[in-house]
């Protein structure tokens, strides 16, 4: 597995959502008719390239360490709700445009000239609302953009504090071993010192008995 590989991959796939975001919310309210149509057959195509790097992301991280898949896992989420949501949303403009279009041919032909010119202001101003609604869509799919990346931020502070505290604990572990490793020390020392002492104690003893018996002796003589 190559972190290089992966971020190859991720690269491309935030790309390709970058340019699918751009069609659905600006390119796609602003067409008509077989533009519309030819639009949204695009961005199927790149639906299907942006899937194809998200099941490459996925072989690649079968190998990888459980930390990075985590991590990268989070991420891919992130990714593949963004790319429902876009997927909908582009279906949902390619049904309602092609829903207004034959709604509007097939009354304009029954309709005399005054009636078609209040069919025309009339589609106008439907127009008009639905490219509102997709402006509103678009401010509120980025502030849906925004919630996802908070929460996949504190995801990551969480994760951080969880190795932090796991480290303090290591700390305070090898801490307690410490402690007790210098306790062990002190008490061996007291130890080779009490040792130390009843030696040199009986030593002198010894020594006092030796020149007792050797003084001693000669004063009796």
């Amino acid at each position: 597995m190559s972190s290089e590989t992966l971020e190859n991959l991720e690269d491309g796939l935030t790309r390709l959502l970058d340019q699918l975001k751009t069609t659905v919310y600006h390119h796609l309210p602003e067409l008509r008719g077989e533009r519309r149509r030819q639009e949204v057959r695009d961005a199927e195509r790149v639906v299907d390239e942006a899937n194809g790097y998200l099941r490459s992301i996925e072989l690649e991280l079968r190998n990888a360490p459980g930390s990075y898949q985590l991590e990268v896992n989070r991420r891919l989420g992130r990714y593949k709700a963004e790319l429902t949501r876009l997927r909908q949303n582009m279906r949902q403009q390619s049904d309602r445009g092609d829903l207004l279009r034959d709604d509007h041919e097939a009354k304009i032909k029954e309709i005399d000239e005054n009636q078609r010119q209040r069919m025309l202001k009339n589609t106008s101003t439907l127009q008009a609302a639905t490219d509102a609604l997709g402006r509103t869509q678009a401010i509120s799919q980025e502030t849906d953009d925004i919630a996802v990346d908070v929460i996949g931020e504190l995801g990551s502070q969480k994760a951080a504090l969880i190795r932090t505290r796991d480290r303090l604990a290591e700390t305070d572990e090898e801490v307690n071993k410490s402690r007790r490793l210098i306790t062990e020390i002190g008490c061996r020392i007291f130890q080779n010192r009490i040792i130390v002492i009843v030696v040199i104690i009986v030593e002198l003893v010894i020594l006092a008995g030796v020149l007792y018996w050797k003084f001693g002796s000669k004063k009796k003589k």
